[in-house]
C-alpha cells in the first residue's frame, strides 16, 4: 500500500500532538520525496507541531513556504501560527 496525503497528514498530526516536531518535519520531507505535495492540512499540522515544540521561527518559515508554493492558509493554519508566536512571546 502506498502512502498518500491522508496517510502523511495523519502521521504529521500525530507527531505534532505528541510534541515531536522533528519527526513531523521528517514526514513532510518524506512526503515530498514520495511525490506527494503537502497541502493546507499538512502545513497546518506541521505548524501545530512547531507550536507545541515552541519553535515559532520554524512555524513562521513553514507559513512563508506554504504561501510561496501556492498553498492557501486557512483559519486553522493562522490559529496555529498565532499560538506559536504567543508561546514564543512574539507579541
Amino acid at each position: 500500500m502506498e502512502a498518500n496525503d491522508y496517510t502523511y497528514n495523519s502521521l504529521i498530526s500525530a507527531y505534532g500532538k505528541s510534541g515531536q516536531w522533528e519527526a513531523a518535519e521528517v514526514k513532510v520531507k518524506e512526503m515530498r520525496t514520495a511525490g506527494v505535495a503537502p497541502d493546507v492540512v499538512s502545513y497546518s499540522a506541521l505548524i501545530t507541531a512547531y507550536e507545541k515544540g515552541e519553535q515559532w521561527q520554524r512555524a513562521e518559515r513553514a507559513m512563508d513556504e506554504m504561501r510561496r508554493v501556492g498553498v492557501r492558509p486557512n483559519t486553522i493554519t493562522y490559529s496555529a501560527l498565532i499560538s506559536a508566536f504567543e508561546k514564543g512571546e512574539q507579541w
